[in-house]
């Protein structure tokens, strides 16, 4: 697109063609019997210039850095949106790794939890179904738990493909989210 702008601010310009012809030509032999030959030598030059009264040639040439510009703004917008989507996938992967270590926890509570049930059950003093319910609880969590696990695999991988590489799941991602800094009353956002 810059190249066109350049194009076409030469047009506005005189332009300056030039050319060099050369040709030989046998005449037969002289009277020695030497062969005559003739060289013959033309240069052309010429000068042209458009006068853009019409502002044909000003018209196309802003119509060309219009469209200059909006190459250069949907670049920013296409590296602010990889940005943005590369940001979200690692907030992702690191909340996910935060639910996964909670629901760890919660996995060890409801065992304990169970264990505590069932010894009640076998003293009489708990109900069939507080062991049912107690036992549920523990399975459904640990379901849970493998379905974040699988949620980690998949945004590692997404992070992956954002970056360019092959998804192996093995990009090394803090467990931490940054600290975000306010800004300035009166800063500028770009």
């Amino acid at each position: 697109a810059r190249r066109l702008i350049v194009e076409t601010r030469s047009l506005r310009r005189p332009a300056l063609d030039g050319s060099l012809n050369a040709s030989r030509h046998n005449s037969g032999f002289d009277i020695s019997g030497a062969e005559a030959t003739s060289t013959r030598s033309e240069l052309s030059l010429s000068v042209s210039w458009e006068l853009d009264i019409w502002r044909r040639l000003a018209n196309l040439e802003e119509s060309h850095a219009a469209a200059t510009r909006s190459q250069a703004a949907e670049l920013a917008y296409a590296r602010d949106a990889l940005a943005v989507r590369v940001i979200d996938a690692w907030i992702q992967i690191v909340t996910t790794r935060h639910a996964h270590s909670i629901e760890k926890e919660r996995i060890e509570v409801l065992a304990q939890l169970e264990q505590t049930i069932e010894r009640r059950y076998r003293l009489g003093l708990g109900s069939l179904e507080d062991l049912s319910a107690a036992r549920a609880s523990a399975e459904l969590s640990r379901a849970n738990l493998v379905a974040i696990e699988g949620q980690e695999r998949k945004g590692l991988r997404s992070l992956e493909l954002l970056a360019g590489k092959m998804p192996r799941t093995e990009l090394l991602v803090s467990n931490g989210l940054p600290a975000i800094r306010t800004a300035k009353a009166g800063t500028p956002l770009s």
